[in-house]
């Protein structure tokens, strides 16, 4: 069965936003040699697509010229780095832009996906999280997570596997919680911002029962088996 690593962008840009070619191909030969082919990668974009998000509205109805512009100058640093992930991984990776559609409820936190265009024929295959289609603003953001919990669901998903910068979720102590369960995520009001959020994303993932887990990428870096890592490591796993 197939399975889905999302890669965080805190593991793949320095603080210009700056894609770690090094870094990328050290995680991708990695994964690889121990999960196999049978794997879909998504890549998350970093902090500089959320700040041009956010400077420009991108995910509001709003000035449109406005939009356009931040549309157009996320577009052209997507289309920069998808050269940079094939020339480091030799696989041409795929769009966001070319696989979904999606639907803002409301607010700009608030969304669904309306279509999704399972193009992804060869593996392993590597997506790239940036703008997409939407039906009420034209064109807004994705996150990588949703991106990844969502092809996870629609792929039927042995694992998926979330590689951030951190152990895992920590608890009040500041150790690892090995088990988090999304029905009671919400009510811990040490789990903030960017990991709650990650929680929330993964929902369509959990809600499958797809084996979920939370992990430090950069122990993948530093050799250590991802098996190892899941069974025993410094890792979260989400559970419905």
């Amino acid at each position: 069965m197939v399975k889905v690593v999302k890669i965080g962008g805190s593991l793949l840009y320095d603080e210009n936003g700056v894609l770690d070619e090094t870094k990328l191909g050290k995680l991708f030969r990695s994964f690889s040699k121990q999960l196999g082919k049978n794997v879909i990668y998504v890549l998350g974009s970093g902090k500089m697509l959320h700040e041009v998000a956010e400077e420009c509205k991108l995910n509001e109805e709003h000035d449109f010229g406005k939009r356009i512009r931040g549309f157009e100058l996320i577009n052209k640093f997507t289309g920069h780095r998808l050269s940079v992930i094939e020339r480091s991984t030799g696989i041409k990776p795929i769009p966001a832009m070319s696989l979904f559609v999606k639907n803002t409820l409301g607010n700009k936190k608030k969304h669904e996906i309306l279509l999704f265009n399972d193009c992804i024929t060869n593996l392993p295959a590597i997506i790239l999280s940036g703008c997409v289609l939407d039906r009420k603003v034209l064109f807004s953001t994705i996150s990588s997570d949703t991106v990844a919990a969502f092809i996870a669901d629609k792929r039927g998903a042995s694992e998926f596997i979330m590689a951030t910068n951190t152990n895992g979720v920590l608890g009040e102590s500041g150790s690892t919680m090995r088990k988090v369960r999304l029905r009671e995520y919400d009510k811990l009001k040490f789990i903030k911002g960017g990991m709650k959020d990650k929680i929330r994303r993964a929902r369509y993932a959990i809600e499958k029962d797809i084996s979920t887990y939370i992990v430090n990428g950069e122990s993948i870096i530093n050799n250590l088996k991802v098996e190892m890592l899941l069974s025993k490591g410094e890792c979260t796993r989400v559970v419905r």
